[in-house]
Order: C-alpha cells, then sequence, then structure tokens
C-alpha cells in the first residue's frame, strides 16, 4: 500500500469515527430533549419564587435565566452582569451572558461572547453546541 493510499485510509477513518462522535451527540441532544419535554409547566409567575435575594452568586444566575424568560432578556443581562466578578471564571455565566446578547439581538456582541465559554469548557460537547450557537450569528 502506498503512502496516499494509507494517508487516504487514515482520513477516512478519521471522518468516519467523527460522523460517529456526531451521531452520538445528536442522540444524547435527543435524550435531553425529550427529558427536558416531560417537565411539568410550571405555570405563571413561577419565576418570582427564584429571584428572590439569596447570598450565593451562582444560583443567582439561574435567577437571571427566570428573569429572562419572565421580564425579558433585558433585564436578566443586567442581572447578569451584576454577577461578572464572582462568576468570571465559570464557563457558564459566559455562556448566559452570550446566549442573553442572543436573545436581544446583538449579534456581534452575542458572537464574540460566546468565545470565552468555548476556551473555559473542557467538555467537548459543550464546546461543539457553544461553537455550533456562535457561528449561526452574523
Amino acid at each position: 500500500m502506498g503512502l496516499l493510499e494509507q494517508r487516504e485510509l487514515a482520513a477516512r477513518r478519521r471522518v468516519d469515527e467523527l460522523r460517529e462522535e456526531a451521531d452520538r451527540e445528536e442522540a444524547e441532544l435527543a435524550v435531553a430533549e425529550r427529558d427536558w419535554k416531560e417537565w411539568p409547566s410550571p405555570g405563571p409567575g413561577w419565576a418570582r419564587y427564584w429571584i428572590r435575594p439569596k447570598s450565593s452568586s451562582f444560583p443567582s444566575r439561574h435567577r437571571a435565566i427566570a428573569m429572562a424568560e419572565l421580564d425579558g432578556p433585558e433585564v436578566a443581562l443586567a442581572a447578569v452582569g451584576r454577577l461578572e466578578d464572582e462568576l468570571a471564571e465559570h464557563h457558564a455565566y459566559h455562556a448566559t451572558r452570550a446566549d442573553l446578547l442572543r436573545r436581544l439581538c446583538r449579534g456581534q456582541q452575542s458572537r464574540a461572547a460566546y468565545d470565552k465559554p468555548i476556551e473555559l469548557t473542557s467538555n467537548t460537547a459543550e464546546t461543539a453546541y457553544l461553537t455550533r450557537r456562535r457561528d449561526q450569528l452574523r
């Protein structure tokens, strides 16, 4: 077998591996979506419970996400912005901020904001998801 044939075979194997990985990720996302849809709807006003002031900043990120659903992404972005000093090293903080910017149709800012969580996360599935979200923005 010649050198070109060996490289072609190696490239085909790598493509097959990447396809298998993509299929696994797609299956995991399908399961996650199904599980998400099975959660009962909490009804109106549910987010007010989570917006009460608490001392921990990580739950505050979750309250900000609830605020985005209840009061809109502009209010939530302001709440998330107040957490930057405490959560700057957490990829979830930056991913939340990028998503809120996306919801506000601030494409360029959102696209730039997705770079930080992509840099901080070590989870390949999260990296792939965040990269896809970023690349969808213009």
